[in-house]
């Protein structure tokens, strides 16, 4: 019995019809793929969404707007901010938006680091505490 060919069933997709070649006909096979492209387009808007001068101005704003930078960490408007303007895709659709050159961004990642940094060091004092009172 000769090997049957792999089916090819066109997919919609937002610009132009997509041909996804399966090969199986199997429908775990089937969903597999299918997830996939799901979870690639998902992905793919997560990432444009995301890609918004609007939204990249209102982020260094949450953290700009705060006078020291154990403020800025304290804030979870700000901290949550900062994961995202650390982040290489922001960084890279900052300049090609043309909001500056990804330098500019530098300062967010200091700031992240000593957030950082700062948890580190509370966890630390914590733990200290913790084997102190028990060791007595």
């Amino acid at each position: 019995m000769a090997p049957s060919e792999p089916q090819r069933r066109p997919v919609r997709g937002l610009c132009s019809p997509l041909t996804v070649q399966f090969a199986s006909s199997s429908p775990p096979d089937t969903m597999k793929a299918i997830f996939a492209l799901l979870v690639a387009a998902v992905a793919t808007s997560s990432a444009l969404a995301a890609c918004s001068k609007t939204q990249i101005v209102a982020w260094k704003q949450s953290c700009d707007r705060l006078s020291t930078d154990q403020q800025k960490c304290d804030s979870r408007t700000c901290h949550r901010a900062l994961h995202w303007l650390t982040d290489p895709e922001i960084r890279d659709c900052y300049v090609s938006l043309g909001l500056g050159p990804a330098s500019d961004l530098n300062k967010y990642i200091t700031l992240d680091e000593f957030c950082h940094a700062s948890d580190v060091h509370a966890l630390e004092l914590e733990f200290a505490a913790l084997v102190n009172g028990t060791s007595d």
